[in-house]
Parts: C-alpha cells; sequence; structure tokens
C-alpha cells in the first residue's frame, strides 16, 4: 500500500454506491443514484446562478463539524451493534441483514465524509475570499449548498435503512400496523402484520 493510499476514500464510495441495490431484485437502485447526483448539482448551479450568499457561514461550519462527529459516533454504536448481532446464530445467517448493515456503515461514513468536505470548503471560501461579492465566494456558496443537499439526503437515507435494519432484527421484517378496536395491539407487529422488505428495500 502506497504512502497516498492512506488517504483514500475511493474504497469508501464505491462500496456504498455499489450497496445502494434493491434487494428484492439484487438490481442497483438507479433512481435513488439518479436522485443523490442530480438533486445536490442542480442545486448548486441554481445557487451559482441566483448568486446565493451565505448569511451566517460560521454557524453552519459549527453544524457542520459537530455533524461529522456525531456520525461517526453512530458508526461505532452501528458496529457494537453488528458485533451482537454476529453472536446471534440465527441473525448472523440472514443474507439481508448483514446487507442492511453494510449499506448503513457505507452511508455513516459517505455522511461523514460529505459533512467534513463541506466544513472544509465553507472554512476555507470564508477565510481567503476578499469580499462577499467576489466570484470565489460565490463558488464557495455554491458548493456548500449542493454538498449540504447531498449530505441531508444522505441523511435521510441512513435513517430509513437503519430503522429497515432494526424492523429486520427485532420485529422480524413487520412493522406496526393501524390498531384494530378489541385486539391487542401488542401483537399487530407480529405475523399479522405487512413484510416491510418491499417499502423498505
Amino acid at each position: 500500500m502506497g504512502y497516498f493510499d492512506r488517504f483514500s476514500v475511493r474504497l469508501l464510495l464505491v462500496d456504498y454506491w455499489r450497496s445502494a441495490r434493491i434487494f428484492t431484485t439484487g438490481r442497483p437502485d438507479r433512481s435513488a443514484q439518479a436522485v443523490q447526483v442530480v438533486v445536490p448539482a442542480v442545486s448548486g448551479i441554481t445557487a451559482y446562478a441566483l448568486e446565493w450568499r451565505l448569511g451566517d457561514p460560521a454557524s453552519l461550519l459549527s453544524a457542520l463539524a459537530l455533524l461529522a462527529g456525531v456520525l461517526l459516533s453512530a458508526f461505532g454504536s452501528l458496529a457494537t451493534f453488528r458485533i451482537r448481532v454476529a453472536e446471534t446464530p440465527l441473525l448472523s445467517e440472514s443474507r439481508r441483514l448483514r446487507a442492511y448493515f453494510r449499506e448503513s456503515a457505507a452511508q455513516l461514513l459517505t455522511a461523514s465524509l460529505v459533512a467534513g468536505v463541506d466544513a472544509v470548503v465553507l472554512g476555507i471560501g470564508t477565510t481567503i475570499r476578499r469580499n462577499s461579492d467576489d466570484r470565489l465566494d460565490r463558488i464557495s456558496s455554491a458548493l456548500v449548498v449542493g454538498l449540504s443537499v447531498l449530505l441531508l439526503l444522505l441523511f435521510l437515507a441512513t435513517l430509513r435503512r437503519m430503522y429497515a435494519t432494526y424492523v429486520e432484527t427485532f420485529e422480524g421484517g413487520k412493522y406496526l400496523q393501524k390498531p384494530q378496536a378489541g385486539v391487542d395491539n401488542s401483537l399487530v407487529s407480529n405475523g399479522s402484520a405487512r413484510d416491510t422488505h418491499t417499502e423498505l428495500d
């Protein structure tokens, strides 16, 4: 391994991109991939074209740095959870659950990376600009908008996948149904509940 390979995140990004699959078919989730490319790009281009400026970059910078740390902490908790699942023979044999864990881990680390890059771009752009109307400030603002939108999409995707992981682990892939009169609602998450594999994949 070369010296510069230690700083490469290519494997993480490739693994994240490949993990975005529809489990029921095994095919890549092209629609989700397209959204994560097109929406941030359009947002950044729009911000540049409309000459948007960041009103309070210091607050956003602090929030991004904090979010990056929170995401890394969440990855540590997920890894601990994964170890415990591996110690349970029935759960450790689930291909679906293993795929959920891997995608969740890749999403958390990718989101943390995006938050870090977003913070660096914001910090550098704010520090070296000559004034609030120069071209560098316009470019950095557009980049921050695009990266922040991407970060939001990654955050939402991570929430969805982690909930799917929880449901698959503890609820057998079932989610709670609408409460029914005269029925013990504590049992509706068992056999009578709908399978969430299609909804959560």
